[in-house]
């Protein structure tokens, strides 16, 4: 697999927004979904960077539109919720190189151009809500049986606790000029960066704290090909591998690996 080793950065606007004036919590004590999308709105149509200063931010699903920048400064924290129902309606997806509907990731982004997710702080995916969905089956089994039948994704809908199809920390689809910089992943509930059918993409710098034996991966990649680079991981299962089409593993990178915390 050919990686693309220069990759357009996002172009992104010029206007920068503090979320809290929107009325955003600090404190963490009540959600500031409502604040976040009134700022994303304010942006206009060029676009430009939210962002999040110092403090404690509790949030649902971000949904990211083009030409949006999450930047978190140095100090602030995105505790995202532990609530299945705030992922749903489920999105198209992939689960094992698998086309599927499945709850949403944390940071999502569907058909978007010039995104990016940059800064010093903290990304919370309070994972330990989710990682007991790793041991139920019915999902997975359903899905490898239908894409062996030939179904259409459409067919593959996956939602339920007991599907066992937890959400992606990040997961972005089908989208052109990606940044992913210098952001710290928390407890990721499964995949933690994974870029699906995207172009043009950077991950750098970024760093994963996962607690020892936690069933998540670092970075992964969906066919077509991106690139990563400056890779600080702590995670405790593949650190990045790259999956091509209809559950083709092209290349693993960074064989599995068990890092120790620190």
């Amino acid at each position: 697999m050919k990686m693309n080793q220069n990759p357009e950065l996002p172009r992104i606007g010029a206007a920068v927004l503090d979320v809290t004036a929107f009325g955003a919590d600090r404190s963490g004590e009540t959600r500031s979904d409502a604040a976040l999308a009134a700022a994303i709105a304010a942006l206009g149509p060029e676009g430009g960077a939210v962002v999040f200063p110092a403090g404690v931010y509790a949030l649902g699903p971000i949904e990211f539109v083009s030409g949006l920048e999450i930047r978190l400064e140095k100090d602030a924290v995105i505790r995202f919720s532990r609530e299945l129902g705030d992922y749903l309606p489920p999105v198209l997806g992939v689960y094992e190189g698998i086309r599927c509907y499945r709850p949403s990731a944390m940071l999502h982004a569907q058909g978007c151009h010039d995104i990016a997710v940059t800064g010093e702080g903290l990304l919370d995916g309070q994972g330990d809500a989710w990682w007991d969905m790793v041991n139920y089956h019915a999902g997975s089994k359903a899905m490898l049986a239908s894409a062996e039948a030939g179904e259409a994704p459409e067919a593959r809908v996956y939602y339920s606790w007991t599907d066992g199809i937890r959400p992606c920390f990040l997961e972005f689809v089908d989208c052109e000029r990606v940044l992913i910089q210098g952001v710290t992943f928390k407890d990721s509930p499964m995949w933690t960066v994974h870029p699906t059918w995207c172009r043009q993409v950077t991950v750098r710098g970024i760093r994963g704290r996962d607690r020892k034996g936690t069933p998540t991966d670092q970075v992964t990649f969906a066919f077509p090909p991106a690139r990563s680079t400056d890779r600080t991981p702590r995670a405790y299962d593949y650190v990045v591998r790259l999956v091509g089409k209809d559950r083709t593993v092209e290349k693993r990178v960074f064989a599995p690996n068990h890092f120790r915390p620190e």
